[in-house]
């Protein structure tokens, strides 16, 4: 079974990142989401989130906390999350779009996927 991890960069103001990446080819053409990627096959949920964050964020992350986790018929998806206290930095060669957004304000945005239900779990359980 594949594995994917997912991570949730929260500020101290309490806006969380998003990303958008342009690619015709894909159901997310035009969405935005949460940083994601599956893992390598060797690679555990925790080592696949602190690679692939420095890969989109230049930064070294170690997950706080998993706030999630859940399979469907194809993936084994873990969903990390981290207060950043310092300023993120966004690879463009990774994404064609970011950005900061309050929970209502990621409300409006056309979401991929299930996000949404990840934005309402994050408020749920007082994450933001």
């Amino acid at each position: 079974m594949n594995k994917a991890a997912t991570w949730v960069i929260i500020r101290e103001d309490e806006k969380f990142l998003l990303i958008k990446r342009w690619d015709q080819t894909r159901s997310s053409h035009r969405k935005w989401f949460f940083p994601w990627w599956m893992a390598n096959l060797w690679e555990t949920p925790e080592e696949n989130v602190i690679r692939e964050i420095f890969e989109e964020v230049w930064l070294k992350f170690f997950p706080e906390k998993i706030i999630l986790k859940y399979k469907d018929e194809k993936v084994e998806r873990t969903r990390f999350i981290w207060k950043a206290t310092w300023e993120v930095k966004v690879q463009i060669e990774e994404c064609d779009w970011f950005g900061w957004f309050t929970y209502e304000e990621a409300l409006e945005l056309p979401i991929a996927f299930e996000w949404v239900e990840h934005i309402h779990h994050l408020k749920e359980n007082g994450h933001i």
